[in-house]
């Protein structure tokens, strides 16, 4: 594998959004998404502003201002052309404080980058709350009259901490090479404060990219401070023996010395931590070990994804999710299919609970067959969320050897119920400890609809009456038979086993249920896309009834109209988006 510096501009982290999710089938196949929700704006509300603008009033100047931000950063357009109003309100010499920063705070949003001199002139003459909403913008627009500026407050002894932290800053951020000296000399300063040196030490980081090795190992050997601001110097720095002093600042006491360095040997190479990985894996602070969990992502290696498998029993929960997420992504690879398998086998055969939910869930995504018969017995693991993850992976191997067990699993979950309702008929106390089973049997059920086992068909049907209304003053509803992810799953799997093939009495049962206007909605939903998967055409005037184009949207109406697409296949309806005018702003137009 390369060892580019392009390592991290072409790397994929693992985020949440992209993390496998445990869901149910039913509500997943097909997905069925609602309308695109768009924002819309009243209209006339940027008159209205306009004219709050021109007032005299304080308060409505400042509230104008702030929503005039506000709309731009939802997205309304147009809003440009409140810039004049904003930088003439800006030069009014009775302008009240609150105003001004409102106003400021405005045009900076709105990037009136027209408006800078203006707003220079404002952060230098008002107070140092100005100067903090000014002068990073300033820096972003690179704004040429404030280097000098910023320059000389780095060496004029006036000059207040914070507003030398300000020119710190602005300087590193255009990258201005004049200031790298004065900047050495900030960060080479034990007697200067901490804030100022670190501040210096990341400016100049980015101005020097190279020749600041010296400096850095000099730091390196000194107080905690110093060795931050070693770490900060070589942020973006180049050049030869720089691996050797990162690698030492890498297991440094402090993490966040550590954390700086890993960030940078990231970006130039993963490979180089293989001297220390063994105590980054090991370090106390999490930031550590996640950074080592990504440089061991970007190896790609059968050893790299050994030790992405001792992750999984992580103590931070997001580290064990990214590492099984990052394990997920690396058996795109198929070099490395047997390391990442024999890495999930070993979890899911220990003992350790946090590895083992997490090998779970790796064994069902990345479709490990072997590993159904240890999942068939952690159906009654001690720990009940292991038994659902459990049930949920198997549904995803979908191996047809375990239909057997899983209808024996289902049935044992019927007869428990049965027999704890009955004991609630007696009164209290209720014994509700376990709330997974039905999760857990839903899965199993969709699994049996995977398998396509259609020797399951009377089991299915035990889920399919409608259950009598609960009693408010009785005791809970327990059976798994009348709970509704158990029945919607039933209906789904039933619908599932007999798919392309429809048999006369499965589609008179899903059509029952679809017909049953005491149903859940959800339920009627399930059942019209099993009329659609068992390609009904018996159905279409029963489906047709219960979708009209020009209706509101419904969940009901979406699955019908893709159970019509399904069956007769015409082009699918296409929902149009629902349109939201927000309508809480200070001063809108009256209807």
């Amino acid at each position: 594998m390369s060892r580019s510096i392009t390592f991290l501009m072409l790397l994929w982290i693992p985020t949440w959004a992209s993390a496998v999710e445990v869901h149910f089938a039913h509500l997943e196949d097909p997905r069925l998404d609602p309308p695109t929700v768009i924002q819309v704006f009243p209209e006339r509300l940027k008159p209205l502003w306009l004219q709050a603008l021109a007032t005299d009033e304080a308060d409505l100047q400042r509230e104008a201002a702030r929503a005039i931000a506000r709309a731009h950063r939802q997205g309304m357009k147009g809003l440009e052309e409140t810039v004049p109003s904003l930088r003439t309100l800006l030069d009014s010499p009775k302008l009240h404080p609150v105003v001004c920063r409102e106003v400021a705070r405005t045009l900076i949003v709105l990037d009136a980058r027209d408006a800078a001199q203006q707003l220079m002139q404002l952060a230098l003459q008002g107070g140092l709350d100005l100067a903090l909403e000014i002068e990073p913008a300033l820096a972003r627009w690179d704004h040429q009259p404030m280097r000098q500026v910023w320059l000389d407050r780095l060496t004029a002894p006036d000059t207040s901490h914070a507003r030398r932290i300000l020119a710190i800053d602005g300087l590193g951020e255009i990258r201005q090479q004049g200031a790298g000296e004065p900047l050495r000399q900030i960060v080479l300063d034990s007697l200067r404060s901490a804030d100022q040196r670190l501040h210096a030490a990341s400016a100049l980081a980015r101005i020097k990219t190279d020749g600041s090795l010296e400096d850095a190992d000099r730091l390196a050997q000194g107080t905690r401070i110093d060795r931050l601001a070693a770490a900060r110097l070589l942020a973006e720095h180049q050049g030869a023996d720089l691996q050797t002093l990162l690698l030492r600042l890498a297991v440094d006491t402090e993490p966040a010395v550590g954390a700086i360095a890993l960030e940078r040997l990231m970006q130039l190479d993963p490979f180089s931590i293989e001297p220390i990985v063994d105590r980054l894996v090991s370090s106390p602070d999490a930031r550590i070990r996640q950074l080592t969990a990504q440089m061991l992502f970007q190896q790609g290696s059968p050893e790299g994804v050994r030790r992405l498998g001792g992750m999984l029993a992580d103590v931070n929960p997001n580290l064990r999710l990214w590492a099984r997420e990052s394990l997920i992504q690396l058996d795109r690879q198929p070099q490395l299919a047997a390391a990442i398998r024999q890495a999930a086998m070993k979890a899911l055969h220990g003992d350790h609970p946090l590895a083992l939910h997490q090998a779970i869930i790796l064994v069902g995504a990345i479709d490990h067959e072997p590993a159904a018969e240890r999942l068939l017995k952690l159906l009654d693991a001690k720990d009940p969320p292991l038994r659902v993850v459990a049930a949920w992976s198997l549904r995803k191997l979908a191996v047809p050897a375990t239909a057997e067990a899983i209808q024996k699993k289902i049935r044992q979950a019927i007869q428990v119920t049965n027999a704890l309702a009955k004991q609630y008929q007696r009164g209290p106390p209720y014994d509700v400890s376990d709330h997974t089973l039905p999760a857990q049997v839903a899965h199993l059920l969709e699994a049996l609809g995977e398998i396509q086992d259609r020797s399951a068909r009377l089991l299915f049907a035990e889920f399919l009456p409608r259950p009598p209304e609960p009693d408010p003053f009785g005791p809970p509803v327990v059976q798994v038979v009348r709970l509704p992810q158990p029945r919607a799953a039933a209906l789904w799997a039933l619908a599932a086993c007999y798919a392309d093939q429809p048999d006369p009495q499965v589609v008179e049962a899903v059509s029952h249920l679809f017909s049953d206007a005491l149903e859940e909605e959800d339920l009627r939903a399930v059942a019209a896309i099993g009329l659609g998967r068992l390609k009904s055409k018996s159905s279409l005037s029963l489906l047709r009834s219960k979708f009209h184009p020009d209706d509101r949207y419904s969940h009901l109406g979406h699955a019908c109209s893709w159970a019509l697409q399904q069956i007769t296949g015409k082009d699918p309806h296409v929902w149009k988006p629902r349109l939201i005018a927000r309508q809480d702003w200070f001063l809108q137009p009256l209807p």
